[in-house]
């Protein structure tokens, strides 16, 4: 049993596309059975390449060096993840007039439905959000609860909002996320070394 998970998504809920929502999305759920360790590598990371003791890891915010540093360090460090990629031009239909808490929290419960089931084991998940009740987390809790469920787990972890800035595993969940999202959109593939780590699924899974 893990204490903690996190999660976080790269691209928007939008279906906008003219407008310039993002044809796909990825979402994370990064779990670590050393958080110290994991702590103490990012840590050390940013004292060696000159960054403050507090600085978040974003992957959109990042230089090339500092995701390609990052992710060399990771592949060390003790973690795993359960990754979605959804490609949202082909679920328009059923999903654009829908509010963005509900889309997220519905493709949340496609992640918990498929991801293995030792990444499910958590006490706690925390979302990259800074109410740690927001409309966005009560989504996620109500549409995933009965997922968890039916997976047989007997202890449904608690979801809670934190700012990532606190939290290094949830800046581990936008790193990942964002670089999946990148390389999907035809850019540098980040995670390349780690993709040994994660469970990757698509959604609609027509692959």
């Amino acid at each position: 049993m893990f204490d903690y998970g996190f999660v976080d998504w790269s691209g928007d809920a939008g279906f906008k596309f003219a407008l310039g929502s993002s044809e796909k999305m990825s979402f994370c759920l990064a779990v670590t059975s050393d958080y110290g360790a994991l702590h103490a590598g990012l840590s050390q990371l940013r004292r060696e390449i000159g960054l403050p003791a507090r600085y978040e890891f974003h992957f959109a915010h990042a230089s090339e060096h500092k995701r390609e540093a990052f992710f060399d360090v990771v592949a060390r460090l003790p973690w795993s993840a359960t990754m979605l990629i959804v490609d949202k031009e082909l679920i328009r239909k059923d999903y654009h007039q829908i509010t963005a808490p509900t889309f997220i929290g519905a493709m949340m419960a496609h992640l918990i439905s498929s991801s293995p089931l030792a990444n499910l084991q958590c006490k706690r998940i925390l979302v990259d959000d800074q109410d740690k009740q927001s409309p966005t987390i009560r989504s996620i809790r109500i549409s995933t609860s009965p997922v968890f469920r039916a997976r047989g787990v007997t202890r449904v972890p608690i979801f809670r909002g934190e700012p990532a800035d606190k939290w290094d595993g949830l800046q581990l969940a936008d790193m990942l996320a964002g670089a999946l999202n990148d390389h999907n959109s035809g850019r540098k593939n980040y995670a390349g070394g780690v993709e040994n780590r994660f469970a990757l699924y698509h959604y609609p899974d027509v692959y």
